[in-house]
């Protein structure tokens, strides 16, 4: 095999797929033979040669995605006090919000820790803010209504680290703050009760290619003690969270997406994420192709810009739901959705109202069977 293969006959044996012009990263070609020999397909051998791999067995390792990448999420900085605090509030019957982003990775994180926190038992309410009216992050409007409401505590995910002001003016008004956050610190961090970041300054280096959902699904673990459990019942909504913010697919990302795109690809998801995916999936989930079908599917809708088509979660099949949404000419970025909640026989939660007639979409919340173990 030479040099040749890897600089000529590779691009060849592409010539039948759509584009055509290919820039190959260099990689050094005994790396790509060597990972060949172990077993690796040619493609897959070039592409791990290129990332740097040049061992058979380092590879595999990588491509295997064992259970042992979780890792312990008490060592991420912040974490301990994060736990205890909530620990309290269950205790103490405190009304929780939970506070995240308008865009599919805070709406997935929103949906997972939400859900979690309720079946703790907690009084939880969420809060997803306008991006028009309301902007990034928090801001002290929404924490007025939301202490007028007797929150105690208020859980962000996927923002908030960068709040300092508004973490502040949370505590004159007797709202607790926990935040979760996966974005770049700045050099002061806000005065929360606990700061989850794994970027902030003098972290345990563990998860910092984490998206928001999955800093919220690492608390969530903490919280239960069982991540295999936890990874079960919320794989579907962290691995769409993660793709849909492009983060690296490396070491626990890699595991999470993996097992999540494999549920959905069983059918074991959400049925809002199941409609969807049965749609993008030709010939349906047998062959459904993970990421490519996830972010030209199920991320087209849910971070296309739907206008005023508001999201409420609903515990029933959306075949119907799914066709309409996946037949729509949506770019795959853009204005996000605004994941609205209606509470049993209260108003809906949310940064902005739903507007008349708007349709029901996404069950972002659980599966209609599901039940916790």
């Amino acid at each position: 095999m030479g040099v040749n293969r890897w600089g000529i006959d590779v691009i060849e044996e592409a010539t039948n797929m759509k584009f055509k012009n290919w820039t190959l990263t260099p990689c050094n070609p005994n790396a790509a033979a060597e990972l060949e020999s172990a077993g690796i397909p040619p493609l897959s051998a070039l592409v791990l040669a290129a990332r740097g791999f040049d061992r058979g067995e380092q590879a595999k390792e990588f491509l295997s995605c064992a259970v042992s990448r979780l890792h312990d999420p008490m060592t991420m900085k912040g974490m301990p006090e994060a736990v205890e605090r909530i620990r309290h509030a269950l205790a103490a019957g405190e009304t929780i919000c939970v506070y995240g982003d308008y865009d599919v990775d805070g709406i997935t994180a929103t949906c997972l820790l939400t859900d979690y926190l309720r079946f703790r038992g907690l009084t939880c309410e969420l809060y997803i803010p306008d991006r028009i009216r309301d902007g990034y992050g928090l801001n002290t409007a929404a924490i007025d209504t939301l202490a007028e409401d007797g929150v105690t505590l208020i859980v962000t995910v996927d923002c908030g680290v960068t709040n300092l002001e508004e973490t502040a003016y949370a505590a004159q008004r007797g709202v607790d703050m926990i935040v979760t956050d996966h974005h770049e610190c700045r050099e002061a961090l806000p005065e929360a009760e606990a700061v989850v970041d794994p970027k902030q300054p003098d972290s345990s280096g563990v998860g910092t290619a984490l998206a928001g959902v999955g800093v919220a699904f690492k608390l969530v673990c903490a919280m239960d003690g069982d991540a295999d459990k936890m990874l079960a019942r919320y794989g579907d909504l962290v691995a769409v969270g993660t793709v849909a913010d492009v983060m690296p697919l490396l070491d626990e990302n890699r595991f999470i997406t993996r097992c999540g795109l494999q549920k959905i690809a069983a059918g074991d998801c959400r049925p809002g994420f199941l409609a969807l995916a049965e749609e993008a999936a030709e010939g349906g989930l047998g062959n459904f192709t993970g990421g490519q079908v996830l972010l030209q599917g199920v991320l087209v809708a849910l971070g296309g810009p739907l206008g005023e088509l508001g999201v409420r979660h609903v515990h029933a099949a959306l075949g119907e739901l799914g066709t309409e949404l996946a037949q729509q000419d949506l770019p795959p970025q853009g204005v996000e959705v605004h994941f609205v909640e209606e509470e049993e026989g209260g108003d809906a939660v949310a940064g902005e109202e739903l507007p008349e007639g708007a349709a029901v979409a996404l069950d972002a919340v659980r599966p209609a069977d599901d039940q916790h173990g």
